[in-house]
Formats: C-alpha cells, structure tokens, sequence
C-alpha cells in the first residue's frame, strides 16, 4: 500500500491495479455456515478441514510432513521437509481394495453411496464416526454437486459400468481459450470445458500440460509397467480445484500460463500474471470473493500457503536449471572461485 493515507494505492495484492482476476465465486450456503458460524458441527468442520478435504479429494497429497516442529502448544503449524506434489491415479479398483480420491467420484455415482465410502475415509485413523461426521459430510456432499470434475468423472464412471470391457481416458484440459473471452462476466466452468473422455489410452490427443486419467479395463493395451500415478503440474488450472475440493466446490481454475494482465498494464512479457501476481492476488480479503473464505480454512489454508510457496521455489529452481547459458552461469561461478580463493 502507498504512504499518502488520502490517496492509498495497493502494490502487494494488485500491482495498482495491473492485476484483475476473475472472483472465487461464493461456496453454497451450506459450506459457508461451516466456515462462518460458530455451530459445534463448524468447529468440528474447521477443527478436522484437512481431513475432510481429503475425504473428498480428487487427488493424494505427497509430502513429508515434519511433526518435530509443532508438539500440540501453540498455534497450529503444517511444515514439511523437500517438495510437494499432487498425484492422480488411474481409475481402475483392484479386488480387495476400495475406491480413494478420484475413483469414489468414477465409481460411487449415488449420493448416499459416496457419503458412506467418504466417512470410511474419515475413519482410517480407526477414530470413532460422530454425528458431527455425518452432517458435516453431507453438507460438502450437496456442495459438491456442480463440480465439473465430479459431473466428468461420474459420466465416465456411468458409460463404464454398462461395458466392462471399455477401455477410455479422461483429458483434463490444460488450455482455457473459452474461459478468456470475456473477462467482464465470469461463468461457472462446466465439464466440456475442464475435461474430455477419450476412447483407448488418448496419448496422440492431447497437449504437453493436459492431465490424461486413464481406466485400466478389459482388453485395454494399456501396458503394466506403466506408472500408476502423475504428478498434477501446478502450471494446469486444475491443480487447486482437483487438490483443494472444499476451496472450490465450483470446479473455479486455479494458476495457469496466460493469464492477462489488465488493460493497457504491462508491456512485452510483463503481459501476463506471473504465479507471485496471481497468489498474492488470492490471499487478500475480498468481502465479495470466495476466496476470504480460503482465509478461514485453518489447517488447510495453511497447508495451501506451504503448496504455493513449494511452487513458486520449484518454479524459480526449473527456471536455473533450464536457463543456465542466459544467466551466464559459467561466469558467476567463475566469480565465486575467485572469492574462495582470496577467502582461503
């Protein structure tokens, strides 16, 4: 913010004004009386939010999380040692074993079915199922409705159950260009916009950054070898609705390349938001943005912030690696040689 109290301007949150995002659009009322209301089935909500989030995640978080730090004083800490990923697996359920993330939305198509295999979830720390378990579920369950991640994959999971022996690939798009037309009149994204089912394995029909979830089916040439799990990039629109379901019940994008900047901001390759511009964006409180509610997830904000600042770090690592002869490494190494030596 700007030092004359009668004329402020804003740098950290909007660059002046050069950043203009589309709103998080508000959660359903059901999910906004667990972050604003001081009802036990809130606090029980804000208390287990990463637990829940989850139950009802499309994707697994992968990291190792250091519980040295925080011995149960204090306020609550999420921190974790090296990188943080996101993986999606194929959709395929082996015997003995029960639908996790993704494959409770391509599998449990009925409400109440999902509801159930969500609260088995919640209950693999073998801790007793409440009544504030149940209701909480349910609540996130009707808010989920209108994912457009959760329509895609019960559509998939619907032309499976009627032929076994189909073999078909979900493409989560990567590319917005219907999402950018009009960027006056923000609209809901809708499954033929976030994701595309594909007979066979799809792997001629998409571009480098789409996401391809592929079903393992009967008669699939899909060969055994290959990885069960990708790592979502956090460059696709994708990796914070699939990682962060209770954030976005709408599905909304999250950070992609692109993105512009507003009109008549910025020149050559300042055109577009960089992944700093559009996170500081979303971490200011905004009385008319979904996102203030972000600010109210507790353990699940926090763990958010530790996910954009892994990003960025991993974003900024990339670039060294594949950028060594435009930032002259030769030469500052050199340097750095030279002051050893006149150190020793």
């Amino acid at each position: 913010m700007g030092v004359a109290a009668d004329s402020p301007q804003y740098s950290l949150c909007c660059q002046r004004g050069a950043i203009q995002l589309d709103p998080v659009p508000i959660p359903p009322s059901g999910l906004r009386e667990l972050f604003l209301s001081e009802t036990p089935e809130s606090k029980w909500f804000l208390d287990n939010i990463r637990t829940f989030n989850n139950a009802f995640s499309f994707v697994s978080l992968g990291c190792k999380i250091d519980r040295s730090f925080h011995n149960g004083r204090g306020p609550n800490t999420f921190r974790i040692q090296g990188t943080l990923y996101h993986r999606l697996g194929n959709l395929d359920v082996h015997d003995n074993q029960s639908p996790k993330y993704a494959q409770v939305y391509f599998y449990d198509r009925g409400i109440e079915t999902q509801t159930k295999r969500r609260l088995q979830f919640i209950n693999y720390k073998n801790r007793d199922i409440n009544d504030h378990d149940k209701r909480v579920v349910r609540i996130i369950q009707y808010s989920m409705r209108n994912n457009p991640y959760a329509k895609i994959f019960k559509t998939a999971g619907g032309r499976i159950s009627k032929k076994r022996s189909l073999d078909l690939t979900i493409k989560l798009i990567n590319h917005r260009h219907t999402r950018t037309q009009d960027r006056h009149r923000y609209n809901l994204p809708s499954k033929n916009e976030v994701a595309a089912i594909l007979p066979g394995d799809g792997s001629d029909q998409y571009h480098d950054r789409d996401i391809v979830v592929q079903y393992r089916g009967k008669g699939s040439n899909v060969s055994d070898d290959q990885p069960k799990f990708k790592n979502i990039s956090a460059l696709h629109p994708a990796y914070w609705p699939l990682a962060y379901a209770i954030f976005f019940p709408f599905g909304t994008d999250g950070f992609h390349l692109g993105i512009p900047r507003g009109s008549g901001c910025g020149n050559g390759r300042d055109r577009t938001v960089t992944m700093m511009d559009y996170y500081s964006y979303r971490l200011q409180y905004r009385p008319d943005d979904g996102s203030q509610y972000i600010l109210r997830g507790r353990g699940l904000f926090e763990q958010l912030c530790v996910d954009m600042f892994t990003t960025m770090d991993m974003a900024r690592l990339k670039f060294l690696y594949h950028n060594q002869s435009k930032i002259r490494a030769e030469l500052y190494q050199g340097m750095s040689y030279t002051l050893i030596a006149m150190t020793n």
